[in-house]
């Protein structure tokens, strides 16, 4: 075996950028510098870890990485793997727990895994002590009893990313497994010699080939729309495996068994079994069994309009903007728009919540909607809003309580800005809780103050030519 037992004591090395072509990594000053340090002095650890097993046995290899005292990005790692003969890697595992679930790409028949652990094209900071990848080796029927060592081969490139110093150390910890005795042999051979005073038996046993059971890939939590199918698995080696699968409803503590006894257990998601919890027991035809991580099955959130866009208005060189208001799980917003002529509507650029431009003369009038899309395919349409070029209505001041002696006018005035606004205010006299629309049709609200009328209600609705409209507070005028 080609192999370092302390790596970076060994080897000091500038590992080559070659492999990959890294979004925002630039490979002269990212590339990680391995260093001569201890482990405790080592900014990055991966750790191979210490597994017993017996002649005949599969086992799972599952090297740690550390981040030793900081946040040391990464962009790529390319390694080489060896292991002491006579034992055999045979599975390299697919996904990096250490990396959020990053695909670990590998070439088996030259022992080598690699992967690209980017988060939005971003170098991705490991999981502190999670895997980095997994390993099944097989430790052959014959493998004579002793300890084997696993661990990188003689190729480690590691890319740094933007967050890191542009040195910094890195230590790996050899594995080792130790073989011992194997199992009793199912099959004996026996020798017999006859002579003429004595028959001599001779009794020989071999290892018993044993592929225990051990999990490849834990199931993992999901969420999916409702009446949607919800599935999660393992993968598991072994000999002679079956599965049963437990689940507990939402909330509640208890696992029963379930129904199921595949390595997938599904269902059709309702909001009654949105929290399901389950796990999977798995055993071999040995008796050997494992148990699953305990994962959780929820309905995601459906895909809704909260709050529709509505028209509106700016002066010519402003800013005019609609917003719509969603909910669901991994949106997505593609805005159509046709011109205020026209009676076509085509794609735009706009692929967030708001749509928005600069106002001018040939686009008053311009129309848009909005179709908003999950991560499940599911998509709704907004209402058509129209953009316009003028004055939004609004209310400026509200009209006020007032009060007048006996005989005199009382008055009350709303201001407002707007596009050829219309008044229209509604009255209510002492005693009664009803409204009636008054004659009065200005800004202002006024009449001769009398005793039966003290204590009159009134509030205004203002309209523009667009038939736009808004209320003003309701007020209360009264005698002195």
């Amino acid at each position: 075996m080609k192999f370092k037992k302390v790596f970076a004591a060994a080897m000091a090395v500038v590992i080559s950028g070659s492999m990959f072509m890294v979004p925002g990594v630039t490979a002269s000053k990212n590339i990680m510098e391995v260093s001569a340090a201890s482990v405790n002095n080592a900014n990055l650890i991966i750790d191979f870890g210490s597994y017993s097993a017996d002649p005949g046995d599969y086992i799972v290899v599952s090297p740690i990485i550390k981040n030793n005292g900081g946040k040391f990005a990464v962009s790529a790692i390319d390694v080489d793997l060896d292991v002491d003969s006579p034992l055999e890697i045979t599975a390299i595992g697919g996904t990096s727990a250490a990396f959020n679930g990053a695909i670990v790409s590998y070439n088996l028949d030259q022992y080598k895994a690699s992967l690209t652990p980017l988060t939005n094209n971003e170098p991705t900071v490991p999981i502190d002590n999670e895997t980095l990848f997994k390993l099944r080796v097989k430790v052959p029927d014959d493998c004579p009893d002793g300890v084997y060592n696993i661990g990188f081969g003689d190729k480690v490139e590691i890319f740094k990313g933007s967050l890191n110093s542009d040195k910094w150390s890195y230590q790996e910890i050899v594995g080792q497994i130790t073989v011992g005795n194997g199992a009793v042999s199912e099959t004996t051979t026996t020798t017999t010699t006859t002579t003429t005073t004595t028959t001599t038996t001779t009794t020989t046993t071999t290892a018993a080939p044993v592929n225990k059971v051990a999990i490849v890939e834990q199931p993992v939590d999901v969420k999916v729309p409702e009446g949607k199918k919800a599935s999660v698995s393992v993968s598991a080696t072994g000999d002679g495996l079956s599965y049963q699968w437990y689940v507990c409803s939402p909330t509640g503590t208890k696992f029963t068994k379930s129904s199921l006894t595949t390595s997938t257990y599904s269902y059709a998601m309702t909001e009654a079994k949105s929290g399901r919890k389950v796990y999977c027991v798995i055993t071999d035809a040995y008796g050997n069994s494992v148990k699953t991580d305990t994962v959780t099955m929820s309905m995601s959130t459906p895909l809704a309009i909260v709050e529709q866009p509505s028209d509106a208005f700016a002066a010519e060189g402003k800013k005019v903007s609609a917003t719509v208001t969603a909910t669901g799980e991994g949106l997505t917003y593609q805005w159509y728009i046709c011109s205020p002529n026209g009676s076509k509507f085509v794609k735009s650029s706009i692929t967030d919540s708001t749509y928005s431009y600069k106002m001018t003369a040939d686009k008053n009038g311009r129309k848009a909607y909005c179709v908003i899309t999950d991560q499940y395919g599911e998509s709704v349409t907004t209402d058509t809003v129209t953009f316009y070029m003028g004055t939004a209505l609004e209310i400026i001041s509200q009209p006020s309580d007032a009060s007048a002696a006996i005989g005199s006018a009382v008055k009350t005035t709303v201001t407002a800005v707007g596009e050829d606004l219309t008044y229209e205010w509604y009255v209510s006299n002492p005693g009664s809780t009803k409204f009636v629309k008054s004659s009065i049709t200005k800004a202002t609200y006024s009449y001769a103050m009398t005793a039966s009328k003290s204590g009159r209600k009134v509030y205004c609705v203002i309209t523009d030519k667009y038939g736009n409209s808004v209320t003003t507070d309701t007020v209360t005028l009264t005698a002195k």
